[in-house]
């Protein structure tokens, strides 16, 4: 790898914050390239997700996952697991997300750890959903060709229902900051 340093860059223009004759000789690459070694790599993967079988729309929701490390190797650092409310059990642009959490510390081989997220559904229509959790989601761990098994669908359905509002009468509710009906 290089590296590369660059001085007053380009913002908004042609021109850094500096005014300078010569704009074009503000970065520079290193002259002798840089060997980065990776890690073995680790296997993380979600081998369980716990969900409720049903909840209303905009209420709160408690989800649980467990990630294990199925790698002869140990994983070490902090990263971050994300949740998602899907339709299928297959994860896509569209799936609404529902939350993050981080796990800090080291997972040795078939270690695992198991997180907990308290937070609202979001609004959604009635149905029957999978919530699919993505461990890993920023790739914080080196996992090489591993890292394609990092996402797992609840292998239950959560019912998600909704108020029932009558034409003509009103509906009395209320809502906590960022909630959503």
């Amino acid at each position: 790898y290089s590296v590369f340093v660059v001085t007053d860059p380009l913002r908004y223009g042609q021109k850094g914050e500096v005014f300078e004759a010569n704009e074009r000789n503000n970065e520079r690459a290193s002259d002798v390239p840089m060997v980065i070694e990776q890690p073995p790599p680790s296997d993380l993967v979600v081998t369980g997700v716990t969900v409720p079988s049903a909840v209303r729309s905009g209420q709160p929701i408690s989800l649980s996952w467990t990630v294990t490390n199925q790698s002869n190797e140990s994983a070490s650092g902090t990263w971050t697991d994300s949740v998602f409310l899907s339709e299928d059990a297959l994860w896509d642009i569209t799936d609404r997300p529902l939350g993050r959490a981080s796990y800090t510390g080291s997972l040795q081989t078939d270690g695992s750890y198991t997180l907990t997220l308290d937070a609202f559904l979001p609004a959604a229509a009635p149905g029957n959903y999978r919530v699919i959790v993505r461990t890993d989601i920023f790739n914080q761990v080196y996992e090489g060709v591993d890292e394609l098994n990092n996402r797992t669908a609840s292998p239950n359905t959560l019912n998600v229902s909704v108020d029932e509002m009558q034409i003509g009468a009103p509906l009395t509710t209320s809502l906590a900051p960022k909630q959503e009906k």
